[in-house]
């Protein structure tokens, strides 16, 4: 039997019933909760009060299932904020630990009063009534050496008291602090739905029911892992789930959407878009907002164009091991067939869901413009099968941790490049060619010429082949005239004034390739470089 919200009705007195999470699906953002609970029928009209949920549930998503011959008549949620939450076994547990360690505190702090009375007393009767003859010096010694000796022993008997004393506080005082935070949690108000339901005679009955919460989410995280630069890539597919929902999820089902119910899944609508004139103020008011679109034209002949805007807008088991991927219609669900502990405190838990091997090839690049080191680049294809979310990368290259990249499918075309890091056993180096640099005049024009010479040398113990970028400047002026005069073979793309070579190198070998270039623009005038 299935249920969803109506109105409430008058129903028999309320009996109240606790119930277990027993499976959730964690979205991007926002969770579906599913709990069980079982509940005994009087015949007739029941009021069945399921408590200590959490507090964020979405009264529009609540679902109920029975396996009972009861009608349900409807079903509500409301916010209790006077009934305490059940005491849970790790409160129990604190809460006798401190009460034993209390009791011993108490014990050793009266052995110090009873000590520090004990001296206080001495010390008002430490002192010898003369007789009318004098003071006897029997008496005076004999008092001397009993208050001596008595007051030595306090004292020697109050330091390992006073240890006792540290040591116990030193124990309750991260006690209390962590029963306190775990009071905080449990004095948050505590969500409840009630039932209304008939039932033809007494009997037992199992409910399942579920409702959406927002205050979880998960965010996925990568590990690559490569063993060469000639090896395919390991992808571990990881999530990291955290959820503040109020109420601890122990020994649960966990499955993780893609989807996210959070934003709206209702298509934007295009309004008509008019244009118009508008005054000087209007015209001012829209050169003051960055994101405006204005004409510099008089003031009273501005057209205003009315944008929209989308307001939405090895020999180790991991869980990848249990987990089933299913593609539905609008996201991709991983299903783990394991049970997990989260706990609603915002700490993320780290879940491996996925782990494939990437077929990748390693290559080597450079822009020793920029920087004069040489970078080991990943070049992934196929990748659109594995359902991959923008996140952070992990990067390991030969089992040593490299560095951190970040990937975003959204952007990505048919192939997916990653950093590896740089190597720093391929040595470059940039140079400018002396002889060859110069600045001269010829009629009205001013020439300048540049000349760079860039080596790469390969220490490594194997060939490799490395791409080389530079760059010739590109004129956005008629009268500023670039020319390449040469560059060692390499391809030159004249939008962008890029150069680019692909050098092979032995190991040790070491190759050096030039480029050089003029700049013509008219004498008198300043080019910026």
């Amino acid at each position: 039997m299935v249920f969803l919200i109506t109105q409430m009705v008058s129903s028999a007195d309320p009996r109240h019933f606790s119930s277990q999470v027993s499976e959730v699906t964690v979205y991007l953002q926002g969770t579906m909760v599913k709990r069980t609970a079982h509940v005994t029928l009087q015949q007739g009209s029941n009021e069945i009060i399921l408590d200590g949920l959490s507090n964020y549930l979405d009264i529009n998503s609540v679902r109920l299932e029975s396996n009972s011959n009861m009608t349900i008549l409807s079903v509500n949620a409301a916010t209790n904020y006077l009934s305490p939450a059940q005491k849970s076994s790790e409160e129990t547990a604190l809460q006798t630990i401190l009460d034993t360690l209390n009791q011993r505190l108490v014990l050793v702090q009266n052995d110090i009063t009873a000590l520090n009375t004990e001296l206080e007393m001495m010390k008002a009767n430490y002192k010898v009534t003369p007789g009318s003859q004098g003071v006897f010096v029997d008496a005076l010694e004999n008092s001397a050496d009993f208050f001596g000796k008595r007051i030595k022993d306090i004292l020697n008997g109050l330091v390992p008291l006073h240890a006792r004393e540290k040591e116990l506080t030193d124990k309750i005082t991260p006690l209390n602090a962590q029963l306190n935070e775990i009071h905080r949690k449990n004095s948050s108000p505590q969500g409840e739905i009630t039932v209304i339901a008939t039932s033809p005679g007494y009997a037992e009955a199992d409910l399942s029911f579920s409702y959406y919460v927002s205050q979880a989410s998960w965010v996925p995280a990568y590990n690559m892992r490569a063993a060469n630069d000639s090896s395919n890539i390991l992808l571990d597919y990881d999530a990291e789930v955290s959820q503040n929902s109020g109420e601890d999820w122990n020994n649960v089902k966990l499955t993780l959407s893609t989807g996210n119910p959070s934003v709206s899944g209702i298509k934007p609508r295009l309004v008509v878009n008019r244009l118009d004139y508008e005054n000087q103020e209007q015209t001012m008011n829209k050169r003051a907002t960055s994101n405006s679109f204005y004409s510099n034209s008089a003031p009273g002949n501005t057209v205003a164009i009315q944008q929209w805007r989308d307001p939405a807008a090895n020999g180790v088991n991991y869980a990848s091991d249990y987990t089933n991927m299913n593609q539905n219609i609008l996201a991709t669900v991983f299903d783990i067939n394991l049970k997990y502990n989260i706990l609603s405190d915002g700490v993320a838990r780290h879940v491996r869901i996925q782990q494939d091997t990437l077929h990748a090839k390693f290559s080597y690049s450079a822009a020793p413009k920029l920087s004069t080191d040489v970078f080991l680049q990943a070049d992934i294809t196929g990748w659109e099968e594995y359902n991959l979310l923008p996140g952070e990368v992990n990067i390991f290259l030969e089992n040593s941790f490299v560095g951190k990249s970040y990937i975003d499918p959204s952007i990505t075309k048919d192939t997916l490049s990653v950093s590896f890091g740089r190597d720093k056993r391929i040595n470059i180096r940039r140079t400018r060619v002396k002889n060859f640099t110069r600045n001269q005049f010829l009629g009205s024009s001013q020439i300048q010429s540049f000349g760079y010479a860039i080596s790469t040398r390969n220490t490594k113990s194997g060939p490799v082949t490395v791409k080389i970028e530079d760059q010739i400047p590109v004129s956005t002026q008629k009268d500023i005239v670039v020319e390449l005069l040469q560059s060692s073979g390499a391809e030159l793309n004249p939008l962008t004034g890029t150069l680019a070579w692909r050098l092979t190198l032995n190991p040790a070998e070491e190759k050096t390739v030039t480029f050089e270039y003029t700049v013509k623009y008219p004498k008198g005038k300043s080019v910026s470089f």
